[in-house]
């Protein structure tokens, strides 16, 4: 066919219309939104891997079967992650008998859908060392200490780690320890959470 074109000339007006087969076979043109992405309804098998570059939004389940590899970061649209610590608190610097609210203060947990407090103690005798977790519906500026009570009681081992997570949902929370021994100790607290 001399002197026809096979094709377009400028780039801009050139369009491709992509189709894939339905379950029965049948050819179906791919769907895009307005903006461009793929739209794909349904359930979507892949074997072997997939390489993403760009956003991906996805709205609905994902199920996953097998493992996930990331590299790089997830953000998750209204999903939030904290994480802080440690925060030390020396307890027991000779004294025999000694207790008192871990450094920290009092945490605000209700707007979390989970959180932990971890709790890790460095230093000898760490089954004298109790620490408790409290919870309150006061604020720690207007509760007293006759206002928190004791959710969950753990002792330590020299160098272990505690967890702690109210089992109801408090207001606030906070912790307490109680060291009954004469050794000193440092207690590092950790608070984590998301909704």
């Amino acid at each position: 066919m001399p002197n026809y074109k096979v094709f377009q000339d400028t780039a801009n007006e050139m369009r491709v219309k992509i189709y894939g087969a339905d379950s029965t076979g049948n050819d179906q043109p791919v769907l895009t939104s307005t903006s461009g992405a793929m739209n794909v309804g349904g359930t979507v098998g892949v074997s072997g891997s997939v390489a993403v570059s760009g956003p991906v939004e996805i709205s609905g389940m994902v199920g996953v079967s097998g493992n996930v590899g990331v590299s790089g970061t997830v953000t998750l649209s209204g999903h939030t992650v904290l994480d802080s610590g440690p925060v030390n608190t020396t307890i027991n610097s000779g004294q025999t008998g000694e207790s008192g609210v871990v450094s920290g203060g009092v945490y605000d947990v209700l707007s979390y859908s989970s959180w932990t407090l971890a709790v890790k103690y460095s230093g000898a005798s760490g089954d004298q060392v109790t620490v408790q977790l409290q919870t309150s519906a006061l604020s720690g500026g207007v509760a007293t200490n006759s206002d928190f009570v004791t959710d969950t009681t753990k002792t330590f081992t020299s160098g272990s780690w505690n967890f702690y997570t109210g089992g109801i949902t408090p207001r606030y929370a906070r912790l307490y320890y109680i060291d009954t021994g004469a050794a000193s100790g440092a207690l590092l607290t950790y608070f984590q959470a998301q909704n």
